[in-house]
């Protein structure tokens, strides 16, 4: 099974409490259900599996009248909590070094079922790669690289669906 950091899931449990605190009750009631944790306990760093990520992720999302949306503007925010919990590297500087590491994160899976990254083709402003879904909706993956290039200030970042699982990221 698919491992997911718990600084996702309180990144989730955040946002709630900002948008609607009843919606983070809700998704503290299912953490301790699921983890006999609340938000407050979960170890940032710790790995769960990643349907506790995906349930909260969607009882988030669902609160919202366009929950796609919703979903696209939590994964913009991963990346920005990587920098913040000081996960990323220095040396990390274009877009193509933010992507390409992105890419190479699923290297270090905690389970055979992630499917690898594949880059298939970059270019000076884009990347094409193969990139299954560990677990959670494409939606959140196109936040994810969104997320990336506004994190470097690049607000003309564009993510298209080229064929089944291959994604174009352009900037």
């Amino acid at each position: 099974m698919p491992l997911m950091q718990g600084k996702y899931t309180i990144l989730t449990v955040t946002l709630a409490i900002v948008s609607s605190p009843d919606i983070a009750k809700t998704i503290d009631a299912y953490l301790e259900e699921h983890l006999g944790l609340t938000h407050h306990e979960l170890d940032p760093e710790e790995f769960y599996d990643i349907s506790i990520f995906v349930d909260c992720m969607a009882i988030y999302c669902d609160s919202f009248p366009d929950p796609t949306k919703a979903v696209i503007e939590l994964g913009k925010r991963i990346y920005p909590t990587n920098k913040w919990t000081g996960a990323l590297p220095a040396h990390l500087k274009t877009p193509l070094d933010f992507i390409v590491f992105e890419a190479e994160g699923f290297k270090n899976a905690f389970s055979p079922d992630v499917v690898q990254r594949k880059i298939l083709e970059t270019t000076e402003r884009s990347v094409t790669m193969y990139a299954p879904s560990p677990g959670y909706v494409k939606e959140m993956m196109i936040g994810v690289w969104l997320g990336i290039l506004e994190m470097i200030d690049i607000n003309s970042g564009q993510v298209e669906e080229i064929a089944i699982d291959t994604w174009r990221i352009s900037w």
